[in-house]
């Protein structure tokens, strides 16, 4: 069973859902990024020479204890197809057992999406608490549109180094989402189902999300999601709430080709 939100938490994100798009909405809320608001992506970067700040807050439950972070993070469009992150998880203290990490981030788009094919993307992290103790993520993204309706496929795998950490990490993961666009209230419902097999659990655990993207300024994007371990080693509830907000758009976008 999920948690229940706090009330004024679900009033906030029913009435962003019911309010009507924001004159002249971009389509920023299309944009699917890493537990913003679920763990699948789409394949493509945000804009040439955009920048995307996200500020979520994250929080999760297993088992009677509860974990709390937030996770500011910064993507800049570097180049066409291609761009780069930096972001950090400050944990807010729990139980559970995670700790404090910081990431850097590429995102590149070879292969746009066409009539015939998906989309295709390439990302590589390094995420962990410190450079000895990082761990390098590689991962493929592919993203097919019909209409208003969108599927995403991704498959992430970890190469830890010597001394990197691993508890709940994944080893590797895959997951496949579909979203559809509400264009009147500029709003994306998103869900997934993710497998994943981690360190600590030789079986391979099952994850649910559901998620939303709802854009309240021509900048401004609120995210919203929740996941829950259906099975395996895959346990507990996984919250959170976020803002997403694009800069340098319309300054540079003459610069757009």
């Amino acid at each position: 069973m999920f948690p229940t939100p706090p009330r004024p938490v679900a009033a906030m994100a029913f009435l962003l859902i019911l309010l009507p798009a924001p004159a002249g909405a971009q389509v920023d809320y299309r944009n699917l990024d890493d537990d913003r608001p679920t763990r699948v992506t789409d394949a493509f970067p945000i804009e040439r020479f955009a920048f995307e700040l996200s500020v979520p807050y994250r929080a999760t439950f297993e088992g009677g204890k509860s974990d709390h972070a937030f996770s500011p993070h910064l993507e800049y469009g570097i180049a066409r197809n291609l761009m780069v992150g930096v972001g950090a998880d400050f944990a807010l203290g729990g139980r559970i057992g995670e700790e404090s990490q910081g990431s850097v981030s590429a995102l590149w788009n070879p292969l746009r999406e066409t009539p015939s094919l998906p989309g295709f993307g390439v990302t590589v992290s390094v995420r962990g608490p410190g450079f000895s103790r990082a761990n390098l993520l590689v991962g493929a993204l592919a993203t097919r549109s019909f209409g208003r309706t969108r599927v995403h496929g991704n498959v992430v795998a970890r190469l830890a180094s010597p001394g990197a950490t691993s508890g709940s990490e994944s080893r590797w993961w895959a997951g496949l989402a579909i979203d559809q666009t509400l264009l009147r209230t500029s709003t994306l419902l998103v869900a997934d189902l993710i497998a994943e097999e981690t360190e600590s659990g030789r079986t391979i655990g099952w994850i649910g999300e559901v998620g939303l993207r709802k854009q309240i300024s021509p900048t401004l994007v609120f995210h919203a999601g929740v996941g829950q371990g259906l099975g395996g080693s895959a346990r507990g509830t996984r919250l959170n709430l976020g803002l997403s907000h694009a800069f340098g758009v319309r300054r540079l976008m003459g610069r757009v080709s």
